[in-house]
């Protein structure tokens, strides 16, 4: 983590904690695992069909979530595959959170990665976030707009630079920091 190495005092403004676990029907503990993160990603998806929103985006990742049917889970206390719940719990809040909007999902049924065309509102734009490589791998850069005299900096790595022009190219691999 680029930032981590860069400012770990910085860094420590985005962080959080996630908690997940896993309990079988029998109230038996599957799996606990507790993880830092530094954005949280929100499914563009929705089950309804209906217009997305961050509120309901943020409350569908603490929503408790149900394995049955034919999608069981393996419970070593019971010795069998087993009907569990699968719960998301945030520990500790950053000071800063970071909500990255996934324009990409998985489709288990055709094993794919695809795009979301779900997101159609109207932002005020202050940093861009750019990817370049492959779903597996590559580098990242960001362009933020300093508010201090509304002008656009380039940050790579280590390197900062004054932009002369603004920065809307239309890039695929761009997530886009908004107020």
């Amino acid at each position: 983590m680029i930032l981590n190495k860069v400012s770990p005092q910085a860094s420590q403004v985005f962080k959080g904690e996630l908690k997940y676990s896993t309990t079988c029907s029998k109230g038996h503990n599957i799996n606990t695992e507790t993880n830092p993160f530094l954005t949280l990603p929100l499914s563009l998806k929705d089950d309804n069909n209906s217009t997305f929103n961050v509120v309901s985006g943020f409350d569908n990742l603490f929503l408790t979530k149900s394995f049955i049917g034919d999608n069981l889970v393996y419970c070593e206390q019971c010795e069998k595959k087993t009907e569990a719940t699968s719960e998301c719990e945030m520990l500790e809040s950053p000071h800063i959170l970071v909500l990255l909007l996934k324009r990409f999902d998985f489709d288990y049924n055709t094993m794919s990665h695809f795009k979301s065309h779900r997101c159609n509102k109207m932002y005020n734009l202050c940093g861009i976030v750019n990817h370049m490589g492959g779903l597996r791998g590559g580098h990242y850069t960001a362009t933020i707009l300093c508010e201090e005299d509304e002008t656009w900096y380039e940050c790579n790595d280590s390197d900062v630079s004054k932009l002369g022009e603004q920065p809307f190219a239309a890039n695929a691999g761009t997530y886009k920091y908004v107020q």
